[in-house]
């Protein structure tokens, strides 16, 4: 079952104030700008063009009135070639090809790539679209269910308190608003988690965590999307196909620098563990061949501690863990320890393996033996896949059969 939880308008209004006053400014009536013009129409961008937008009352408008940017993107590209490998109903990704072939030099230079990188960079920021939004088909800036901040859309409030912020001489205050509003509403589950077990009752998962929401066609959280520096650098805002890949491709990279600082392998991927448990499909990785890029692509959707650190052997046969730390213990109770050598991936080794089937504990990390190129199983929800339908295994080859369709882009580097 969903867990729906609600923000008033006046928890919201106490949020933007809070904010507000974290950054020095002060005096401001957020109510006043109600009836601002961008707040009022904020833009729903499909292959990068606004087609369609929303006003903050949920309702569609007609693209007959939908208003121009306000601030339009500092790069133009006059390039206009359809690719052939990309889909017919993508144009927006053949303009973002055109904008970084267009500009590669200054990309390039802010990147610290050369060409052959670039390219690269830019057909998987292309395919990591490609998975995330249908290569930005898909409508992710209206798609967000469960959570209603004082009855508005996440997205609406997040583009329109970046415009007020524009007002007030402060860019980033739609992105710090959802950091909190995320803030308050972990802080209310966390609290009622308390109360109930206080009570006797159970509330729920103890680690659930409400994150910020995630926009646009690679869905970045705006807080991860503001780091990058994309809109600063070159104009283009998380709803654009051409800001998002850009992001994918600044974000991408540094996790590659990151994997190569750790010390960790260009060889192919590798998961001892999950074929010693005879976990289906893991016996062999179909990634890019080079364990740096695929952990370093896999850092889109799966957290970066987990995948840019090298991985040592510990005390079990069965389990690696971080070498940067002494002790492991991923369970924390038996029940869900019993659940994971219960579920169909596992329960078939432990069956076999009775001796390990104990509650581990907590487990010493043999810190001087380290699994070269190991790549984590982890499992997780992801848009319409749940529970352990989807694995980081799953993601990138997905991505990666994306990345081996699109050499016809090369043509446009030459």
């Amino acid at each position: 079952m969903k867990k729906i939880i609600k923000l008033t308008e006046n928890d919201l209004l106490t949020i933007v104030k809070k904010v507000i006053e974290e950054q020095s400014i002060k005096n401001i009536d957020v109510k006043k700008f109600k009836d601002d013009e961008y707040y009022n129409n904020t833009q729903r961008y499909v292959d990068n063009t606004a087609t369609s937008f929303r006003g903050l009352d949920g309702r569609q408008k007609t693209t007959a009135t939908s208003p121009k940017p306000k601030k339009k993107p500092l790069i133009q590209t006059p390039l206009k070639i359809n690719y052939s490998c990309l889909p017919t109903n993508t144009v927006g990704m053949s303009e973002f090809v055109n904008f970084v072939a267009f500009n590669k030099e200054w990309i390039k230079k802010e990147l610290g790539v050369d060409d052959s990188t670039l390219i690269f960079l830019t057909k998987i920021a292309i395919a990591i679209m490609g998975w995330q939004s249908g290569y930005g088909t898909v409508d992710k800036l209206y798609d967000i269910g469960g959570t209603k901040f004082g009855g508005l859309n996440p997205y609406d409030i997040y583009k329109s308190l970046n415009r007020i912020g524009g007002i007030l001489g402060y860019d980033d205050l739609g992105s710090k608003t959802v950091e909190k509003a995320a803030e308050t509403l972990n802080a209310g589950v966390k609290k009622l988690q308390d109360f109930g077990s206080g009570v006797g009752f159970k509330t729920g998962n103890s680690s659930y965590k409400w994150d910020e929401p995630s926009f646009g066609p690679a869905e970045f959280m705006p807080s991860t999307y503001k780091k990058t520096g994309v809109e600063k650098k070159y104009g283009y805002g998380v709803e654009t196909i051409i800001g998002s890949g850009l992001a994918v491709m600044y974000n991408i990279y540094n996790s590659y620098k990151i994997a190569l600082e750790n010390g960790l392998s260009s060889s192919s991927s590798e998961n001892n563990m999950a074929k010693l448990k005879g976990i289906p499909k893991w016996d062999n990785i179909k990634g890019t061949g080079n364990h740096l890029w695929d952990v370093a692509i896999a850092t889109h959707t799966w957290p970066p501690e987990k995948m840019l650190v090298k991985y040592c052997k510990t005390n079990r046969p069965d389990f690696a863990a971080p070498c940067n730390k002494p002790t492991h213990k991923p369970f924390t109770s038996e029940s869900s320890w019993k659940s994971y050598i219960n579920h169909s991936r596992n329960s078939s080794y432990y069956t076999k393996n009775p001796q390990l089937s104990k509650f581990p504990g907590e487990m010493k990390v043999l810190n001087n033996e380290p699994i070269p190129n190991y790549y984590p199983e982890l499992i997780g929800s992801h848009g319409n896949y749940t529970g352990s339908q989807v694995d980081s295994k799953m993601i990138l080859e997905s991505i990666v059969t994306k990345i081996s369709k699109l050499s016809c882009i090369d043509v446009a580097f030459k």
